[in-house]
């Protein structure tokens, strides 16, 4: 989808880890012809998923399961717009076009225009990010013990 909404923009797009739908992914990226932007890294060692952190412009992670989001904050953390779903630990963490966004989980249109738009739009990818980045370092380790318990009570209430 990005590669049709972006036709002329340059883009990768680098996925860290592995999973169930790691094959029918690979195969998806080559029956649309972007295989050679897609890169599927597998499982990698915290400092080598950091470095990746670290070489990107913008981390996208649209899963619908992650409780508490620490890889968000490791991002934002790094200065870059953070792309989550509504519906997981991301929507404790980002605030949807302020420091990052959110789309709602299993929208892929949604999320290919969000991504067009910070592709395109550098200014707004480096101010969201400084934003990302002031917000991310509000978040101590004891404020996370904190969310993270109350996340758990709230699963726990449901």
């Amino acid at each position: 989808m990005i590669d049709s909404a972006c036709p002329n923009l340059s883009w990768e797009y680098e996925i860290i880890g592995d999973g169930p739908e790691r094959d029918a992914l690979e195969r998806l990226a080559k029956s649309l012809g972007i295989s050679d932007r897609v890169f599927f890294r597998g499982r990698l060692e915290y400092e080598e998923t950091m470095s990746a952190l670290s070489r990107a412009d913008i981390f996208s992670l649209p899963s619908w399961g992650e409780a508490f989001g620490i890889v968000y904050l490791e991002a934002m953390m790094r200065g870059l717009p953070a792309v989550g779903c509504h519906e997981n630990g991301a929507a404790d963490i980002i605030s949807d076009g302020t420091d990052g966004f959110l789309v709602q989980p299993l929208d892929p249109e949604a999320l290919s225009k969000v991504l067009k738009r910070l592709i395109e739009d550098k200014a707004l990818r480096f101010q969201v990010g400084r934003r990302a980045r002031s917000k991310a370092k509000t978040f101590t380790w004891e404020e996370n013990v904190q969310r993270v318990l109350q996340v758990a009570e709230l699963k726990a209430e449901r």
